[in-house]
């Protein structure tokens, strides 16, 4: 998984989302770790007074994902999985380190100045339509 539109799916009600499954398979973590920084942020967040802190319980919801027991029973065994939406997966890889996070974190940011600079056009084009639209108006108030 080289492209980081990989880890999101969209859920059953179109959110996008992804896993903690996912996000330890594509950042080479161990699942337990990545299971380990999401109860920290979550205790973090219920011990904290500041209520965008609070917030962060919300970015994440235990699940869990079934793996078949050896034997050829057909037994499964079930483990404990968090799925997450933008902003919880967003916390939790800000928090990684190595070289997939920094390039993630770079990535992140090129996105933003993309989306500043999009902004930035789009307002200077409205003004210019603005202003040429309001052009013979103001011209017609200058006879009167």
């Amino acid at each position: 998984m080289d492209n980081p539109t990989e880890i999101v799916y969209r859920n059953g009600n179109g959110t996008p989302v992804t896993t903690s499954l996912i996000v330890a398979n594509y950042f080479g973590k161990n699942h337990k770790d990545v299971m380990a920084a999401i109860q920290d942020i979550i205790a973090m967040a219920e011990k904290s007074a500041i209520v965008e802190l609070q917030e962060l319980t919300g970015y994440f919801e235990l699940s869990s994902y079934e793996t078949m027991m050896p034997g050829n029973t057909g037994a499964v065994r079930k483990h404990p999985m968090y799925i997450m939406n933008e902003e919880g997966f967003t916390h939790l890889a800000m928090g990684f380190t190595g070289e997939k996070a920094r390039l993630f974190k770079q990535r992140y940011i090129k996105a933003f100045k993309a989306m500043r600079n999009t902004i930035q056009q789009q307002s200077i084009e409205g003004t210019a339509w603005m202003q040429a639209w309001m052009q013979p108006l103001v011209q017609s108030q200058s006879l009167l």
